[in-house]
């Protein structure tokens, strides 16, 4: 089955695409079950990558020239492989992406890979919104912090010990088990 969602979560070097850089991105492909059907992540100035459920081969570890501009170029064109390869199953279509809180995530995300708008759709659904309609809907107690820490310690989904440097691979991997959560209490 092909993936139906894209979630998505970055590092950042600040608030600001125009001036700041992306040290890190995750993604995590999930089917219309929500089952995760593939994922990558990249720490773009160093030589760590890894992918799994695709058959894409990516190889960081071959270059070791640390310019910026040479680590963006390389996350950047395998970032396009990557998705490319699922734009490529038979029953594909735009992913629709989803993040936590992502009004400046999203712009950072759409500054450093503008081809994303042709695999997925742009419109974001955020998990932070997701649980303030539960609040709303009274599903989550008035009052409760949408942070991610706050609601993964409130569903009590396992993350880091070090819950304020959570890595962005474990972000997003929260996320998922957030949205799961979320959508299932109806």
């Amino acid at each position: 089955m092909s993936a139906q969602y894209c979630v998505f979560g970055l590092t950042t070097t600040g608030p600001t695409p125009k001036k700041h850089q992306v040290l890190e991105i995750a993604f995590v492909l999930l089917d219309k079950e929500l089952q995760v059907s593939g994922h990558a992540w990249k720490k773009i100035w160093y030589d760590e990558y890894t992918i799994s459920k695709e058959s894409v081969n990516f190889d960081f570890a071959a270059h070791h020239n640390h310019k910026k501009g040479v680590r963006e170029t390389l996350a950047y064109s395998n970032l396009i492989a990557f998705f490319a390869a699922q734009s490529n199953k038979p029953d594909s279509g735009k992913l629709k992406l989803i993040g936590h809180d992502v009004s400046r995530s999203f712009e950072h995300l759409k500054s450093f890979f503008p081809p994303l708008a042709q695999y997925c759709d742009m419109t974001v659904t955020d998990t932070a919104s997701i649980a303030a309609g539960k609040v709303i809907e009274g599903k989550l107690p008035q009052g409760t912090e949408l942070s991610l820490n706050s609601l993964c310690a409130h569903y009590e989904i396992e993350t880091s010990t070090n819950k304020k440097n959570m890595a962005t691979r474990e972000e997003v991997q929260a996320v998922v088990q957030l949205l799961k959560i979320l959508t299932a209490c109806n």
